[in-house]
């Protein structure tokens, strides 16, 4: 099974170097460019990507305007640039324009925890045993899939309404996995 992973830097890798999970970075082995945002790689015509970041819900419309009256995203200053990282990362990921079928749609959001899941003093650092293992909290998932829906609307899929099977999933992020989302995309057989 042949992997292709692609950096921001623009290099395609079979393997990278160093994994900083920490910062959410990859260090390419041609250059030495450092990819913050996303990491993407193809598998046998499916395509896969990861955005670094908390992830950012879709939010509600708002109306805006004194005598034109338009709506517009209510978190458009997060969500935007939020859209734009995964729109980048579905970019490098595809080999060619958007496909025209039907598609399978796996999302995994990895949230961060807040600090009072946490003790304090010589325990600062050590999570609780009261602390939750999911986050039955906010953002909605369906918030959270519709921004990224959205984001690959155009790059992966010429509309959303392609995405014949949708898996979503919301998790804390951990030592092992920084905040931001998982995606998996592939055509239906």
């Amino acid at each position: 099974m042949p992997v292709t992973y692609l950096l921001a830097c623009g290099h395609w890798r079979k393997a990278f170097a160093d994994r900083n999970w920490y910062s959410g970075s990859w260090w390419c082995l041609r250059c030495g460019g450092r990819s913050r945002g996303a990491l993407a790689y193809r598998m046998d015509g499916m395509i896969s990507f990861q955005v670094f970041g908390d992830p950012v819900a879709q939010g509600s419309k708002v109306m805006v305007g004194k005598a034109k009256k338009f709506l517009v995203e209510g978190n458009r200053a997060k969500l935007n640039p939020w859209r734009q990282e995964v729109a980048a990362a579905a970019v490098a990921a595809m080999e060619t324009g958007p496909w025209r079928g039907a598609v399978n749609v796996q999302m995994t959001f990895f949230l961060t925890r807040p600090k009072g899941h946490f003790g304090t003093g010589r325990n600062e650092g050590t999570l609780k045993a009261s602390a939750p293992r999911r986050p039955a909290v906010k953002p909605d998932i369906d918030k959270l899939t519709r921004s990224v829906l959205d984001a690959m609307t155009g790059v992966v899929f010429v509309d959303d309404s392609q995405v014949v099977t949708c898996d979503a999933m919301k998790l804390y992020a951990s030592d092992g996995q920084p905040p931001g989302v998982v995606v998996n995309v592939g055509p239906t057989a």
